[in-house]
């Protein structure tokens, strides 16, 4: 426990100490910062003093005209005046170009006769834009420190020149920062080892604190310890009083150890207690199986006997299955020839159904087809009677054009007469009416021909009529005949798709019984195949309850050793002092 306290100690007393070195690292940088600071804060004061002071008409005039004219040498001797009672390196004013981000100086407030002033809008070296942003705003700034090689180690501080509140320029003062460095090393040469020794004081005593604490805390391991090596040596119980006498107080890693440790003590007793009850009872139980072996090895005989009789059976009933498979394989065969022929009839009827079916559809082919010649016919015979009535008018028209030329021949036989009563003067009427006489003689020849052909027209008319009757009485019988026999198919169609129905219904239970006899030859091959199983099986068993006794003579035989090592492990447990 020495050990360990010791070693937290150590590793607590190193982590401290890298502690205090980087406060005194962070103390180093924080005091330099500070000086630097504080002459930062001092040197925009002195800057905004003297901007405070300058004057800001005269300056105003100056940058409507940046020359070396009387108003410069006079903000040069007053930028001059400031610097000396300040006591800054240099005072300047400043030009800032926002757009090009350049810094320029005005005017340089050393001596008229230093030949270290800048002259008008010259570029700066060391000022950045950056550095007088603020001032634009109205605010004052400063740089860092520079460490010049020509000029040593300065600090520039800026504010702004403002009129009216305008800014109108920009004042820079230098101030001579080589001291900051010694300053800073004076504040640590005072600070520096006070703060060490309050520190390491500090740490040395929280070092004696944790390492007391540590110890006090890991005094129950020990206990713990000491208990330990008691349960190895076998003393449960003193293990046991040593470890309920430890006392923790509070609830962290070393109580919750303390206490799996009690309970791993408790039940390590109690495991020690069960294992010696369970020794005894299985010394008990060994010798009880002992005895039932021997009634085993008994009973084992009566099985070997009968399972040699079942053997004997067993072969019987194979035989006998056996001759049952044949018979029920030739019955199957039998039923799927009847099954096949059933098969082939049923195709064949299927077929005839088809053409059956075929011829039905074309002759309701052929009656639509002559339906439509019935009608076809019908309507000739229509349209001829329509002719006949037609030549029937036809006649009546010749018959008064025959009129009206026998009338108009009487006409020109008047007008012949009249004509010649006239003499000279009815020459030329009776030449007119010898014309028409002549056109009335020759259209009565022709209506006389029209009429002949026309009467010939309608004796053929009257003939069509009477043969188109007669078609269409034909094709109505014809028709009646074809609706008949169209009956007559569907008729034939009905019984053939019966008989097909009844051949494919003789067909499916013809299968289903070919299906029956293989799965009635499937479950008796099985069965044979599960009987010759047993029957190799019985003879298995049979020849197995012999392996069967050795095994029990061997069961007999651990039973001993089991009852040996229950002794064994009674006297083991016996060394535990509980």
């Amino acid at each position: 426990m020495k050990r360990l306290s010791s070693k937290i100690a150590l590793l607590m007393a190193t982590g401290l100490g890298l502690i205090l070195i980087g406060n005194s690292i962070m103390l180093f940088f924080s005091t330099s910062n500070s000086v630097e600071s504080s002459i930062q804060n001092f040197s925009m004061n002195i800057a905004e003093n003297i901007a405070g002071k300058m004057n800001t008409e005269m300056y105003k005039d100056f940058l409507g005209e940046p020359e070396k004219n009387d108003v410069y040498w006079n903000l040069r001797e007053q930028l001059n005046d400031f610097r000396e009672k300040n006591g800054a390196l240099y005072v300047y004013t400043l030009f800032v170009d926002s757009k090009e981000e350049k810094v320029f100086i005005l005017v340089d407030g050393l001596p008229q006769d230093s030949d270290m002033a800048a002259d008008i809008m010259e570029t700066t070296s060391t000022t950045k834009y950056e550095d007088v942003i603020k001032v634009l705003e109205g605010k004052p700034s400063s740089a860092p420190i520079v460490h010049d090689p020509e000029y040593g180690d300065y600090l520039s501080a800026f504010a702004p020149i403002q009129q009216d509140g305008e800014v109108i320029g920009v004042l820079g003062v230098d101030i001579n920062a080589q001291d900051v460095n010694s300053i800073g090393e004076q504040v640590l040469l005072k600070e520096l080892p006070l703060n060490l020794i309050i520190n390491l004081v500090l740490i040395l005593f929280v070092i004696i604190i944790l390492v007391l604490s540590i110890r006090n805390s890991l005094r129950p391991l020990e206990k713990i310890s000491v208990a330990s090596q008691l349960m190895a040596d076998g003393d449960l119980r003193t293990a046991e009083e040593t470890v309920t006498s430890i006392q923790v107080k509070g609830r962290d890693e070393i109580s919750n150890v303390t206490d799996s440790f009690k309970k791993m003590t408790y039940h390590t007793i109690e495991m020690v207690e069960e294992i010696k009850s369970s020794s005894e009872a299985l010394l008990t139980s060994s010798r009880i199986i002992e005895n039932k072996v021997n009634e085993i090895s008994h009973a084992s005989n009566l099985i070997v006997n009968g399972i040699k009789e079942v053997a004997g059976a067993t072969d019987t009933q194979l035989i006998r299955s056996e001759e049952s498979a044949k018979a029920i394989e030739e019955m199957a065969i039998g039923i799927q020839r009847i099954a096949e022929a059933s098969s082939e009839v049923g195709e064949q009827s299927n077929e005839v159904v088809f053409q059956v079916k075929e011829g039905f559809d074309e002759i309701h082919t052929i009656i639509n087809k002559i339906n439509t010649i019935k009608e076809t016919v019908r309507d000739s015979s229509g349209y001829i009677e329509e002719l006949g009535t037609q030549a029937n008018e036809i006649q009546n028209v010749v018959n008064l054009i025959s009129g009206i030329a026998e009338q108009t021949n009487l006409l020109a036989l008047n007008a012949a007469i009249e004509a010649a009563r006239a003499g000279e003067h009815g020459k030329g009427f009776a030449v007119v009416s010898q014309e028409v006489k002549n056109l009335a003689e020759g259209s009565k020849v022709s209506a006389a021909q029209i009429a002949e052909k026309l009467n010939y027209f309608k004796s053929s008319i009257d003939i069509a009529v009477e043969n188109m009757k007669k078609s269409t009485v034909q094709v109505e019988e014809g028709t009646t005949l074809v609706n008949s026999a169209g009956d007559k198919f569907n008729q034939i169609l009905n019984a053939v798709e019966g008989v097909t129905g009844e051949i494919q219904e003789v067909s499916a239970v013809t299968e289903e019984l070919s299906a029956g006899s293989e799965e009635i030859s499937a479950s008796i091959d099985e069965f044979a195949s599960l009987s010759k199983d047993t029957a190799q099986i019985s003879r298995q068993v049979a020849s197995s309850t012999d392996q069967q006794e050795l095994a029990i003579v061997k069961i007999s035989d651990l039973t001993t050793n089991l009852s040996s090592l229950a002794k064994q492990l009674k006297d083991s447990v016996q060394k535990f002092k509980i």
